[in-house]
Protein backbone atom coordinates (compact mmCIF):
# COMPACT_ATOMS: atom_id res chain seq x y z
CA UNK A 1 0.00 0.00 0.00
CA UNK A 2 1.36 3.74 -0.56
CA UNK A 3 1.81 5.79 2.02
CA UNK A 4 -0.78 8.16 0.78
CA UNK A 5 -3.38 5.29 0.95
CA UNK A 6 -2.31 4.74 4.90
CA UNK A 7 -2.78 8.70 5.57
CA UNK A 8 -6.13 8.78 3.95
CA UNK A 9 -7.71 5.95 5.46
CA UNK A 10 -6.25 6.95 9.19
CA UNK A 11 -8.35 10.12 8.24
CA UNK A 12 -11.57 8.67 7.41
CA UNK A 13 -11.44 6.32 10.18
CA UNK A 14 -10.87 9.11 12.35
CA UNK A 15 -13.16 11.24 11.15
CA UNK A 16 -16.23 8.76 10.89
CA UNK A 17 -15.55 6.88 13.75
CA UNK A 18 -13.94 8.27 16.46
CA UNK A 19 -11.63 5.64 17.45
CA UNK A 20 -11.33 4.37 21.31
CA UNK A 21 -7.57 3.56 19.98
CA UNK A 22 -6.45 2.97 16.64
CA UNK A 23 -3.14 0.27 15.42
CA UNK A 24 -1.84 0.20 12.27
CA UNK A 25 -0.39 -2.58 10.34
CA UNK A 26 2.57 -1.98 8.42
CA UNK A 27 4.94 -3.87 6.73
CA UNK A 28 3.00 -6.88 9.01
CA UNK A 29 4.43 -4.66 12.23
CA UNK A 30 0.92 -3.84 14.10
CA UNK A 31 2.12 -0.55 16.40
CA UNK A 32 -0.15 1.72 18.28
CA UNK A 33 -0.90 4.76 16.20
CA UNK A 34 -3.56 6.73 18.68
CA UNK A 35 -5.46 5.29 22.20
CA UNK A 36 -4.40 3.72 24.88
CA UNK A 37 -4.03 -0.04 25.05
CA UNK A 38 -1.56 -2.49 26.98
CA UNK A 39 1.92 -3.54 25.28
CA UNK A 40 0.45 -7.27 25.92
CA UNK A 41 -2.43 -6.55 23.76
CA UNK A 42 -0.42 -5.18 20.59
CA UNK A 43 2.31 -7.89 20.90
CA UNK A 44 -0.65 -10.79 20.78
CA UNK A 45 -2.18 -8.46 17.94
CA UNK A 46 0.93 -9.03 16.45
CA UNK A 47 0.72 -12.63 16.74
CA UNK A 48 -2.13 -12.83 14.76
CA UNK A 49 -1.33 -10.80 11.91
CA UNK A 50 1.82 -12.98 11.67
CA UNK A 51 -0.28 -15.59 11.86
CA UNK A 52 -2.85 -14.68 8.87
CA UNK A 53 -0.39 -13.44 7.12
CA UNK A 54 -1.90 -9.83 7.18
CA UNK A 55 0.79 -7.13 5.62
CA UNK A 56 -1.34 -3.65 5.88
CA UNK A 57 -4.32 -2.57 7.54
CA UNK A 58 -6.00 -1.17 10.84
CA UNK A 59 -7.56 -2.31 13.94
CA UNK A 60 -9.72 0.21 15.75
CA UNK A 61 -12.20 -0.11 18.30
CA UNK A 62 -15.66 2.24 18.59
CA UNK A 63 -17.40 2.92 21.64
CA UNK A 64 -20.64 0.41 21.71
CA UNK A 65 -24.18 0.54 22.30
CA UNK A 66 -23.85 0.35 26.20
CA UNK A 67 -20.53 2.05 26.30
CA UNK A 68 -17.98 -1.14 25.73
CA UNK A 69 -15.45 -0.74 23.01
CA UNK A 70 -16.18 -2.34 19.88
CA UNK A 71 -13.38 -3.98 17.45
CA UNK A 72 -13.48 -2.89 13.61
CA UNK A 73 -10.80 -3.75 11.40
CA UNK A 74 -10.05 -2.56 7.72
CA UNK A 75 -10.58 -5.10 4.73
CA UNK A 76 -7.45 -6.12 4.73
CA UNK A 77 -7.52 -8.25 7.61
CA UNK A 78 -9.95 -11.46 7.72
CA UNK A 79 -13.14 -11.83 9.54
CA UNK A 80 -11.31 -15.11 11.04
CA UNK A 81 -8.48 -13.09 12.02
CA UNK A 82 -10.71 -9.97 12.78
CA UNK A 83 -12.45 -12.83 15.21
CA UNK A 84 -9.18 -14.19 16.87
CA UNK A 85 -8.42 -10.38 17.69
CA UNK A 86 -11.79 -9.85 18.89
CA UNK A 87 -11.12 -12.77 21.20
CA UNK A 88 -7.67 -11.41 22.27
CA UNK A 89 -10.28 -8.12 23.05
CA UNK A 90 -12.10 -9.94 25.64
CA UNK A 91 -9.47 -11.39 27.57
CA UNK A 92 -7.60 -7.93 27.86
CA UNK A 93 -10.43 -5.70 28.82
Amino acid sequence: MSHLYFILKRFFIGLFNSPVFLIQIKDGLATLNSGKVSNKFINDCQDVVRMEKVHSGFLWAETGQYGKPVIKASNEISPIGLQKIRNLWSFYS
